[in-house]
């Protein structure tokens, strides 16, 4: 028993880093969706922004106790970094942004997607799932939305 000790607090440890990271990025996406949904006024796009925001908040098995301050890894941290720094001048970036989004959606589901599989307990791995599995889904119905509407 004493020798699965020590591996099982390096997966939770894991665990832990991954589901930071993931926390990480949910709160930047979330404060972007925020900050987009007054500058939209087509009512059709913007309840889907409204179901960004709502899809990212964290479900309780994937919040962590220490609060993340930025994604680290390098996929992670520059998908961060792309919410971050356009949430700061959504009016002004609005046509950089609008056209960036559909691929930095992806570019989120191919992370979440991968570190869905890296994660070890059993229940921060389906959590994760789900919420990639949703975010697949408004996916699937924004981006030829985005694509082909103006916002």
């Amino acid at each position: 028993m004493l020798d699965n000790q020590p591996k099982s607090i390096i997966l939770a440890a894991q665990d832990q880093a991954i589901i930071r990271e993931v926390a990480a990025i949910c709160i930047q996406a979330r404060h972007f969706y925020q900050q987009v949904i007054p500058e939209i006024t087509n009512n059709n796009i913007r309840r889907y922004f409204v179901a960004l925001v709502q899809l990212h908040q964290l479900p309780p098995a994937l919040r962590t106790a220490q609060r993340p301050k930025a994604a680290r890894a390098n996929d992670t941290a520059t998908l961060w970094q792309w919410y971050h720094s356009h949430s700061k001048a959504i009016t002004a970036n609005q046509a950089h942004w609008s056209t960036e989004l559909p691929q930095q959606l992806l570019f989120q589901l191919a992370i979440f997607k991968r570190l869905s599989r890296q994660l070890v307990q059993p229940d921060h791995a389906r959590e994760l799932a789900k919420l990639t599995a949703s975010l697949q889904i408004l996916a699937d119905e924004f981006i030829p939305l985005l694509l082909n509407e103006e916002l």
